[in-house]
């Protein structure tokens, strides 16, 4: 609840139903605005303009030595890279890496008991070897 008191004061956290930090770099906080509509309502703060400790206190001291940037021991990764920004942070799409027959086995679980919708399988070509070495050389 730090967090949601400093980051959007103006919402009262009594009546705050979720938040997300989206693809379009701002944390979408959904709240319940009061007014008898059937549908929640949305603050969206970009997140340069987030106080910079505004989670400090929310980092465990074990995150501030990870070496693993890529969740790279994950048999599934889920985030927003590459996925399409919707409205809505209930039904937007992530992006899913299934890195092994395990994480297969974990998505057709998930998919079977219907707590997963699938979407279009993302494509694409190309390299980002010179991308991931920027990234890791600058660490």
């Amino acid at each position: 609840r730090e967090f949601l008191n400093r980051s959007v004061p103006e919402v009262d956290n009594g009546k705050i139903l979720g938040y997300e930090f989206m693809q379009d770099f701002r944390v979408h906080v959904k709240y319940d605005d009061g007014k008898g509509s059937s549908s929640p309502s949305y603050e969206k703060k970009p997140y340069f303009c987030l106080p910079g400790d505004v989670a400090e206190f929310a980092i465990a001291d074990s995150c501030l030595a990870c070496f693993d940037y890529t969740n790279s021991l994950a048999d599934v990764v889920v985030g927003y890279m590459a996925a399409p920004l919707d409205s809505s942070m209930d039904q937007s799409y992530q992006s899913l890496t299934v890195r092994n027959p395990r994480g297969e086995t974990m998505i057709q679980s998930a998919i079977d008991a219907g707590r997963l919708e699938m979407g279009p399988v993302a494509t694409g070509k190309g390299t980002h070897e010179k991308f991931a070495m920027a990234t890791v050389s600058s660490d």
